[in-house]
């Protein structure tokens, strides 16, 4: 399976690209790294995205290692006057920890953004993803990824970000394990 997300992220890169981000964000323990490009035809404001990230977090001498693709499809959500956009989409996640809980799931959710009408240097970001057991592999039984964020544009392709993110896992037979709960901090870079 890592063989194959592996392979699909190495074709992505590949593909024409419309625009790129690169986020770098760094938690209490962890530090997640996410490369996102637009991908295919851009249709009436709607748009593929393809995203590749990794989260390192190192808690009490713990490391976890989590990798994950995903794919969303991004477009306005036709309130007026107003630059809210929303996602809806998969994402493959991958998680490895020297704890021994190893485990893969395949969750959906979706992203919503919106930018402050008549200053958009200002905007905001949530995003959840989900994982039943159904779609949960080896070790983990669920996935549940949560976020909360707001970006301020220093300059045209450049961001600070803050906010706060969630990402659990339940156990098979056993209980949830955070493997981040804590506020972030970083930069958003866009091509």
């Amino acid at each position: 399976m890592i063989r194959g997300l592996i392979a699909l992220g190495l074709a992505a890169l590949a593909m024409p690209a419309f625009s790129a981000s690169l986020d770098l964000t760094f938690g209490e323990d962890s530090i997640r790294g996410e490369y996102a490009v637009a991908v295919g035809p851009n249709r009436a404001d709607n748009v593929a995205s393809l995203d590749l990230g990794v989260l390192y977090q190192d808690e009490s001498g713990s490391d976890a290692l989590l990798g994950h693709v995903g794919l969303m499809i991004l477009g306005d959500t036709g309130a007026p006057k107003a630059n809210v956009k929303a996602g809806v989409g998969g994402r493959a996640v991958i998680l490895d920890s020297d704890s021994g809980l190893t485990g893969a799931a395949v969750a959906l959710g979706g992203t919503l953004d919106g930018r402050v009408p008549d200053f958009n240097r200002i905007g905001g970001r949530a995003w959840v993803f989900y994982a039943p057991s159904v779609s949960a592999f080896d070790d983990i039984d669920k996935y549940f990824e949560f976020g909360l964020s707001v970006d301020y544009q220093l300059i045209r392709q450049a961001y600070i970000v803050a906010g706060y993110r969630k990402l659990e896992a339940g156990l098979d037979g056993g209980p949830d394990v955070d493997i981040e709960d804590s506020a972030f901090i970083g930069l958003r870079m866009v091509f």
